[in-house]
């Protein structure tokens, strides 16, 4: 059986806060050049769109709402993450 490939978010999610944390702290440079692929999948990528459609729409459960925020938690990590390599590599 062909295992499923998952995508860095995802693996990321799974991690633990400190885990993440030590993840962000050691990511450099090399981590943004062209191929490697630091965005979440199509399938997330439309999670979070129904998620924020249900926020603004009010429907939103707290379960979602816990996992939209686990999204957005992971989006502002990643910006910090690319302005962190870039510093670290001078541009």
């Amino acid at each position: 059986m062909k295992k499923k490939k998952t995508s860095y978010f995802d693996r990321f999610m799974s991690m633990s806060d400190e885990q993440r944390k030590q993840e962000v702290a050691k990511f450099d440079k090399e981590d943004l050049r062209p191929g490697i692929p630091l965005t979440a999948t199509k399938q997330t990528r439309k999670r979070v769109v129904e998620l924020i459609e249900a926020e603004k729409a009010e429907t939103i459960s707290d379960e979602e709402r816990s996992e939209l925020n686990h999204y957005m938690a992971f989006e502002h990590l990643m910006r910090l993450a690319k302005v962190r390599a870039r510093q670290r590599g001078g541009k």
